[in-house]
């Protein structure tokens, strides 16, 4: 049977983000303009999942894994509307 593990989904999102925004950097060094914004678009969607799948899965039980080194939960919650607000303010201009 198939278990669900989201710390694992998280850490293969975080992953599948930098490989992609990699892939569209490198595009925009080789002049691939549509390849680029493609790939950005990609990406976008990606970081909407994410932050959906962090703050289901990982957000509500924050204070329980939390360890010393760790930033308040406020502080990912504020990111998480930030970047929204940036992606936004992207698909408008």
């Amino acid at each position: 049977m198939y278990r669900f593990d989201p710390i694992a989904a998280l850490c293969n999102e975080h992953n599948m983000l930098t490989s992609n925004f990699a892939l569209h950097q490198a595009s925009l060094v080789n002049h691939a303009w549509g390849r680029a914004s493609r790939l950005f678009e990609q990406y976008k969607k990606q970081l909407e999942r994410h932050i959906q799948l962090e703050e289901h899965y990982l957000i509500p039980h924050y204070d329980a894994l939390k360890t010393h080194d760790q930033w308040p939960v406020r502080v990912y919650a504020a990111e998480h509307r930030r970047i929204e607000r940036l992606n936004g303010e992207l698909s408008e201009g």
